[in-house]
């Protein structure tokens, strides 16, 4: 379930995430506008609308529409637009409709109306959008009105005016609507700017600062909604809809803003995952993540993609987004390729050095993290990027393929999850295949497209999605959700336009894919036992509770007269591919005999023999709770008080040469303060934390028989060489299991 909650949040972090970004990147342009003759709404796919409009507004005394043509400064940064103007001079009231349709509202255009009062001001009311709302100010104020039939609406602005003072005579005159398309939104981004919401670039474009887009953000989602949309959508607006998409995902913010977030989901990361992980282990994580990251961003902005963003997502990953300007099978393969590729080849390079040069323990725990995320995300399962790699070397127009491929990965993926118990992540891969019905239609579609003669590849980009458009309509029926049927269309004409791979390039490709394949392919093998790597005989059957209980006495007894070193072979890796590929153990190299002497003059005290002898062969071995000489303290005062309180006053059972583990022992806190912390727990800091000091050496408690305790497995010992037995003995019990 946490893991569940995990990914949902990363989900929803990622969708405010971007559209915070969507905001910082909004541009607030100058413009300029002038009256135009004729009807513009066949041209803006906006008839029906338009009609309706005239309709409602000539009930309430409008005249018009008036067309005004605005054309943007810098001209490059947008298109030439449109809107419409009707205007009742009884009361000097104008309803602008802009021709802009959003996914939300497919089927009704931006509107709001305004008043030039006799002081010079302007009044706005607009129904659902805040954009005059949050831009108003003291000398231009609006206010944001609930969806409303178009009378009401009128109400409610007559007493916004009534409240502020009069219309000016010439409040419907051509000249005032013409400032209030042009010049007057040109102030408004002025004082803006000087207000500080705003920065100006060097090209001419302003852009929201960061917290006037999270009012703008806060203020979107606040916002009161229309009804969602129930009557079928043109496929002409769709391709309008689906262009104004394309070029919102395109617009990047600045530089500095795109650093910001970055740099706060890496905060995001490091405190979540500090907390839920410790500090160790998430910074390790983040560093693989973030050149996991690196290589798809990089990857991404070498093969031309645009508004490319990398955040860090607490507790779940990393992600890259941006948007593909020229689709290519190669670029994406190699986009998916160089995520695990970079970690992978590190991963193998810190593992030699750890395993060759005997190196700290985090610098092996470290080569594992990355190879084990980055072997796992090259398994062919979607959403993995192994999945996405072997989508992109299947021919892209081959549906009933992509469909197979898709149904067997998701099937034999989610299977191997459950056999391991990832149930979360085995409901992750089974929700993918939620695509196969719209990789269906989709099949149909292109069908339908290529058998009326296709598109040109040279024809514009809206000319393509008009004719999928009209493709999908005729195959599944008209839509009345712009979203999904436009996320449909945009992935048939990628389909249409991506140049596929090479014979050299998909042999190339696939050469490197298969050798990252290999190692995750045969781990699985080797875990299920596939190939001969597991010893398949009756003899390795499970044994009872009891049996394992009677082989662990005999394994222990057997270890009776064993030395260290003899003990020590206990815990080596027995298969011949485990001692290649892991290393024989995960012991630490031998501690120096200046090391040793510093610890004893430190602690005042000499070590045990068997304790000493231990050292000068590894310096710790966390597979048995032991840390580093140099990590030896006495346990604080605080430390002794509250564990004595919270854990230690319960017997601790001794363990005797004989196992026979029936005498029991109190550690009380006076006993406690004479001990000294020689434990470091897995993925711990040092062991001398509350309320579990974690293994202690305790020379004061040698009348009892025991000089060795271990607070996390409550059992104590003669020696330390006893409590290394009775670990050869658990090591030695479950391999012969």
């Amino acid at each position: 379930m946490f893991d569940l909650i995990a990914i949902i949040a990363a989900i929803v972090f990622v969708i405010l995430v971007l559209q915070l970004r969507a905001m910082l990147a909004m541009p607030f342009l100058k413009q300029t506008a002038r009256c135009v003759a004729g009807d513009w709404s066949p041209l803006l796919a906006a008839e029906d609308v338009i009609a309706v409009a005239n309709r409602e507004w000539s009930t309430l005394g409008f005249t018009g529409p008036q067309w005004l043509s605005i054309t943007p400064q810098p001209i490059a940064a947008a298109n030439v637009r449109a809107i419409a103007c009707w205007r009742r001079e009884s009361d000097g009231t104008l309803a602008f409709l802009v021709p802009m349709f959003l996914a939300e509202t497919p089927n009704r255009c931006i509107s709001y109306l305004a008043t030039r009062l006799a002081d010079g001001r302007t009044l706005v009311s607009q129904p659902s959008d805040p954009f005059f709302a949050i831009t108003a100010t003291s000398e231009e104020p609006a206010q944001l009105l609930a969806p409303a039939p178009m009378k009401d609406i009128l109400a409610a602005h007559a007493l916004f005016v009534a409240r502020h003072g009069v219309a000016a005579p010439d409040a419907t005159s051509d000249s005032v609507i013409v400032d209030l398309a042009g010049r007057w939104m040109n102030t408004r981004r002025e004082r803006l700017i000087r207000r500080g919401d705003l920065v100006e670039s060097s090209d001419g474009i302003a852009r929201p600062r960061l917290g006037f887009a999270l009012r703008a953000l806060r203020a979107f989602w606040s916002r009161p909604k229309w009804p969602a949309n129930s009557e079928p959508i043109p496929p002409a607006r769709l391709t309008q809809i689906a262009q104004t998409s394309a070029r919102i995902r395109e617009r990047a913010p600045t530089a500095a803003m795109q650093w910001l977030l970055f740099v706060v989901s890496v905060a995001l990361f490091m405190v979540v995952g500090g907390i839920v992980f410790g500090l160790q282990f998430a910074l390790i994580l983040l560093v693989v993540i973030a050149i996991h990251e690196a290589g798809h961003y990089l990857a991404m902005r070498a093969f031309g993609y645009r508004n490319v963003q990398m955040l860090a997502l607490p507790l779940v990953g990393g992600v890259t987004v941006g948007h593909e300007t020229h689709p290519r099978a190669t670029h994406r393969a190699w986009m998916s390729l160089m995520g695990p590729l970079p970690g992978i080849v590190i991963g193998w390079l810190l593992l030699v050095i750890a395993l060759t040069q005997h190196s700290e323990n985090w610098l092996l725990y470290s080569a594992w993290v990355f190879l084990a995320i980055n072997y796992l995300n090259v398994v062919p399962v979607p959403p993995l990027d192994g999945g996405h790699i072997v989508q992109a070397m299947l021919p892209a127009r081959w549906y009933g393929l992509r469909i197979g491929f898709l149904v067997l990965a998701c099937l034999i993926g989610a299977g191997v999850a459950i056999a391991f118990g990832l149930v979360v992540p085995a409901l992750i891969v089974l929700l993918q295949l939620g695509q196969v019905s719209g990789l269906l239609q989709n099949r149909r579609a292109i069908k339908r497209v290529l058998a009326h003669g296709g598109v040109p590849p040279a024809a514009l980009h809206a000319r393509k999605l008009r004719a999928v458009f009209d493709a999908l309509e005729q195959e599944i029926g008209p839509a009345t959700r712009s979203q999904p049927r436009i996320a449909q269309a945009e992935d048939i004409v990628r389909s249409l336009d991506v140049v596929p791979m090479s014979r050299s390039s998909r042999l190339l490709t696939g050469g490197v894919y298969a050798a990252l394949l290999a190692v995750p392919l045969a781990v699985l093998a080797m875990t299920v036992g596939v190939g001969g790597f597991t010893d398949p005989s009756p003899a390795a059957t499970s044994k009872s509770p009891d049996e394992i209980a009677q082989r662990r006495a005999v394994v222990f007894n057997t270890l009776a007269d064993a030395d260290i070193d003899r003990l020590l072979t206990s815990f080596e890796r027995p298969v011949w591919w485990q001692r290649w590929f892991f290393g024989a153990s995960d012991w630490a190299v031998a501690a120096d005999e200046a090391a040793i002497a510093a610890t004893e003059q430190r602690i005042g005290r000499e070590l045990p023999d068997e304790l000493r002898a231990f050292y000068r062969l590894h310096d710790g071995f966390m597979r048995i709770d032991l840390g580093g000489v140099a990590e030896i303290v006495a346990v604080p005062e605080p430390v002794a008080a509250e564990a004595a309180v919270t854990a230690l006053d319960t017997p601790f059972v001794v363990v005797s040469a004989s196992n026979d583990g029936d005498v029991a022992l109190r550690l009380g806190y006076d006993n406690l303060l004479a001990c000294y912390a020689i434990g470091r727990l897995p993925n711990q800091e040092l062991a001398t934390h509350p309320p579990w000091p974690g293994l202690l050496w305790c020379p004061r408690l040698e009348s009892s028989q025991a000089t060795i305790v271990n607070t996390r497995t409550r059992h104590a010992y003669r020696d330390f060489t006893l409590y290394l037995r009775d670990h050869a003995a658990d090591q030695q019990t479950r391999l012969d299991d």
